[in-house]
C-alpha cells in the first residue's frame, strides 16, 4: 500500500510538469456584457467553448487544436474567445448538458447563436469552420 501511495505521489509532479508544457492557446475570456459589448463594437463575433475538467477530449484540443497557429490566426482575426467550464457555470453547464463535450457555439454581438458544433475537432477542421463561419457573417 505505501508503495502505491509513493508511486503515486511521484506522479503528480510529472503531470503538473506535462500541463505547465502545454502550447498556449486563446485567451480564454467570461461570457458576460462586456464581451457582447466588445464583440458589437470591434465587429467580431463571440467563439464560446463549452469545456469541463472531466473531459479528455476539451484536453485533447487544449493539446492540439486551440494553439494551432491557423486556427488562432483565425480566432485573432475574427473572434472573441470565451470558455464556460462546466464547474463554474452550472446554469449554463445544465442548459447544454445534452449536447455533450467539448461544444463550441458562436455568438453575434447580440448574443443570437449563429452555430454549433460538437466534440473533438482537428485542427484544420477548426480553422475552415471558423473561416466559414466567419465568411458567412459577413466578416
Amino acid at each position: 500500500m505505501l508503495k502505491t501511495l509513493i508511486a503515486i505521489a511521484m506522479l503528480i509532479p510529472l503531470s503538473a510538469a506535462w500541463a505547465a508544457d502545454a502550447p498556449a492557446g486563446p485567451a480564454w475570456e467570461r461570457l458576460n456584457a462586456d464581451t457582447l459589448q466588445r464583440a458589437q463594437r470591434e465587429n467580431r463575433l463571440l467563439l464560446v467553448d463549452l469545456a469541463a475538467d472531466w473531459c479528455r477530449f476539451c484536453k485533447k484540443m487544449d493539446r492540439s487544436t486551440w494553439p494551432d497557429p491557423k486556427v488562432m490566426e483565425s480566432i485573432d482575426k475574427y473572434y472573441i474567445p470565451v470558455r464556460i467550464q462546466d464547474e463554474e457555470e452550472p446554469v449554463l453547464a445544465e442548459k447544454y448538458r445534452q449536447y455533450g463535450r467539448p461544444a463550441f457555439f458562436v455568438l453575434n454581438g447580440n448574443g443570437e447563436e449563429i452555430a454549433r458544433k460538437r466534440g473533438y475537432l482537428e485542427p484544420q477542421f477548426m480553422h475552415w469552420m471558423l473561416e466559414g463561419i466567419a465568411q458567412e457573417a459577413g466578416l
